[in-house]
């Protein structure tokens, strides 16, 4: 995919991987804690540790994965620089 957290060869920031890594994290907040109700957090924070919780983080990982290599290639494209 290209995408690196190095700079550019002209020694600016990519903002591609920023881009990613933000559409991603918006992504599997809303379908997995919103719209599923996965929440391992709580139980994490309270250092009660379950089989549930372990299957929470699994389904945020799934859903994480899903997003980077399926959903975020396939998102539409918009060319903001077109005269038409």
């Amino acid at each position: 995919m290209g995408l690196k957290w190095e700079k550019n060869p002209n020694g600016k920031t990519n903002w591609g991987f920023y881009r990613h890594i933000f559409y991603t994290s918006i992504v599997v907040w809303a379908i997995g804690v919103r719209l599923l109700g996965v929440n391992p957090f709580d139980d994490i924070l309270a250092l009660k540790i379950t089989p549930e919780t372990v299957m929470d983080l699994l389904v945020l990982w799934a859903l994480w994965m899903l997003t980077w290599f399926i959903a975020y290639p396939l998102r539409p494209r918009f060319n903001w620089n077109s005269t038409t």
